[in-house]
C-alpha cells in the first residue's frame, strides 16, 4: 500500500512502516480502546483479531462491551450494516422478517428490532425513513430523521445469494445519495463508505 496505494493511504502506510516498536503498538492500542472508522490501517490490522475473538466466544477483557442493543454484545462495536431476512414461511423480508446488525469491529451479528434506529433508539416510525434505488433492489438506506444517521440494509429476502459485506460496498451510490441528503453513516466500513 505504501508503494502503490492511493496518495492518502500510501502516506499513512509509509507513516505506519516508519513507526517502531512502542509507537506502533501504542497506535494500535489507542485504536483498540477507542475505535474510529477513519483509521484504515489499525482497523484492517485489528478487525481479524476481533473477529477471531468473537468466533472463539471471547469478549475483549481490556475493552468491555457497551451495554445496549445498538452495540455488539461481544465486543461493544458499532453497527456497520443491517441484514434483513425473509419471514418464516417464505414471506417477504419487508413484511416482518428478522433484522440483524453486523458489527464493524468483529463482524459478529446480533438481532435488532426492525422499527428502531440503531443510532439513537428512535422508534417513531414516522421518523424512520427508507430509501432504495431500482439499480439495487436488495439494498436500501435506513435513515433516522431524529439523529440524521443511517445504515445500509442488505435484504436477503430479495437476493438470497447476496454477501452483505461485499454488496454494501457495491451499493456505494446509495451512500453518496445519503450524504448528499444530510445523513451520516453510523459506522463506516473498511473502505470508508
Amino acid at each position: 500500500m505504501a508503494n502503490h496505494g492511493p496518495d492518502q493511504l500510501a502516506a499513512q502506510g509509509r507513516d505506519l512502516l516508519a513507526r517502531q516498536g512502542f509507537a506502533l503498538r501504542s497506535s494500535l492500542t489507542d485504536y483498540w480502546r477507542a475505535p474510529t472508522d477513519w483509521q484504515f490501517f489499525p482497523k484492517a490490522i485489528l478487525q481479524p483479531y476481533a473477529e477471531w475473538l468473537a468466533h472463539a466466544g471471547r469478549s475483549p477483557s481490556d475493552r468491555p462491551p457497551v451495554r445496549g442493543g445498538n452495540h455488539c454484545p461481544t465486543c461493544g462495536g458499532a453497527p456497520q450494516l443491517s441484514v434483513l431476512q425473509a419471514a418464516a414461511g417464505g414471506g417477504s423480508s419487508l413484511e416482518g422478517g428478522s433484522r440483524h446488525l453486523l458489527c464493524a469491529t468483529c463482524l459478529g451479528t446480533w438481532s435488532f428490532r426492525r422499527v428502531l434506529c440503531p443510532g439513537c433508539g428512535e422508534e417513531d416510525e414516522r421518523k424512520l425513513v427508507y430509501f432504495h434505488s431500482p439499480d439495487f433492489e436488495h439494498l436500501r438506506i435506513d435513515a433516522c430523521e431524529s439523529c440524521r444517521q443511517y445504515l445500509k440494509s442488505v435484504d436477503l429476502g430479495q437476493l438470497g445469494l447476496a454477501v452483505p459485506l461485499v454488496d454494501e460496498v457495491a451499493g456505494a451510490p446509495l451512500d453518496i445519495w445519503a450524504r448528499e441528503h444530510g445523513y451520516r453513516k453510523i459506522e463506516l466500513n473498511l473502505v470508508g463508505l
